[in-house]
């Protein structure tokens, strides 16, 4: 399994609210100002779609898989 791009830009107000539901907790940001500005950066996945490929999962899930794998990396640290 591979975890390649969606092809948009997400801001840190938009994937902190998903962890935030998927994770059933408030986060509290100091400064939310920052929080409003697209990051700069982000994947191309123009060449893959140009093959016919196309993202199967969404901000939601991607944030759901990654809480679940940090779950499974501490208890395995434990």
């Amino acid at each position: 399994t591979y975890n390649v791009c969606g092809g948009r830009s997400v801001t840190l107000e938009e994937f902190l609210n998903e962890l935030e539901s998927v994770l059933g907790v408030k986060i509290e940001i100091e400064d939310g100002k920052k929080l409003i500005t697209p990051l700069n950066n982000y994947g191309d996945n123009s060449l893959l779609t140009s093959a016919g490929w196309t993202p199967q999962k969404t901000l939601t899930e991607t944030v759901a898989d990654f809480v679940e794998h940090l779950e499974r990396v501490s208890h395995h640290q434990s």
